[in-house]
């Protein structure tokens, strides 16, 4: 029974972030659940379902029809938002950026210690050849 609570507790979280991702990416784009309905080719109350959390049959091609008309992918209506206030988002977003930064750095060293390597080889063959010949 616990599996089974648990299973339907994910499943209700999932059914909730694609409701809240549908209606915050409708309302994005001044689009009325019945304008959003009519282009998906669904009815009103399959998107007033969906968006309320209340349609927990909804078929895959519901939401590929709804995803398509918004411009995004299925997998994007899976994804809950971040959240979180403007400092914390913008302090998130300067660490990514510092920590891809010093990943760059880091890669731009290793290639650079590659290409020394690749000198020293190139320079230690070339000696060989040369005391062959000398031979």
């Amino acid at each position: 029974m616990k599996h089974s609570n648990e299973l339907s507790n994910r499943q209700n979280q999932l059914l909730e972030i694609i409701g809240k991702n549908i209606r915050s990416r409708r309302t994005k784009k001044h689009l009325s659940q019945s304008d959003l309905a009519k282009q998906a080719d669904l009815s009103v109350n399959t998107i007033v379902k969906i968006e309320n959390v209340e349609n927990k049959d909804m078929s895959l091609m519901s939401l590929y029809k709804i995803a398509n008309y918004l411009g995004c992918s299925i997998g994007d209506l899976l994804v809950a938002p971040i959240s979180g206030n403007n400092e914390q988002i913008k302090r998130l977003e300067e660490n990514i950026k510092n920590e891809c930064g010093h990943q760059q750095h880091f890669l731009k060293f290793m290639l650079h210690m590659i290409k020394q390597v690749k000198k020293l080889q190139e320079e230690d063959e070339r000696q060989k050849k040369i005391k062959s010949k000398a031979s």
